[in-house]
């Protein structure tokens, strides 16, 4: 009789095929949470009521040298944290307003090829626009913020950003 490998065995295998390893991120490398304005432009200032930007993870790489991160993928980080790109309005506190994306995203890949940052330049690792989301308006004035933690290869990354709707 022939006999087959542990089904368990070939399960590990086929996974480590799809898995990205988790180099450690060199020095130099930033992550941030900026706003992008209808032309593109990063701002923390929009006028009127609006719901023309998107909110986008920018991964900014300080050295002269590319810096490739394996394991990061946006789309099941919006899945997993609930409160990543949620955007809070300052009333008497903090109140929530919605993320430029449906609670019900579906992700498409399970394993995403490696991501390069080249040397002295940044990439946008997640754009994502305001009103994508169904379930969103345009937002009145005020003042706005959206924080989260995302981690990216074996690095943890803080991220903040305030902007005003005047």
């Amino acid at each position: 009789m022939r006999r087959y490998p542990h089904p368990l065995l070939l399960l590990c295998f086929a996974i480590s095929l799809f898995t990205c390893s988790d180099e450690p991120v060199p020095e130099g490398l930033i992550v941030e949470m900026v706003v992008v304005d209808h032309t593109g432009e990063e701002t923390t200032e929009l006028s009127g009521e609006s719901g023309e930007f998107a909110l986008a993870l920018k991964a900014i790489n300080h050295t002269n040298e590319e810096i490739e991160i394996n394991s990061f993928n946006a789309c099941f980080l919006a899945q997993g944290n609930k409160e990543f790109m949620k955007i809070y309005r300052k009333i008497n506190g903090s109140i929530a307003v919605g993320r430029p994306f449906s609670d019900e995203v579906v992700c498409a890949a399970i394993a995403l090829p490696p991501r390069p940052v080249p040397a002295n330049e940044y990439v946008y690792l997640a754009k994502c626009n305001w009103l994508d989301n169904p379930e969103n308006s345009v937002l009145p004035q005020g003042e706005y913020f959206t924080k989260t933690t995302v981690k990216i290869n074996e690095k943890y990354f803080e991220t903040y950003v305030k902007f005003i709707i005047k």
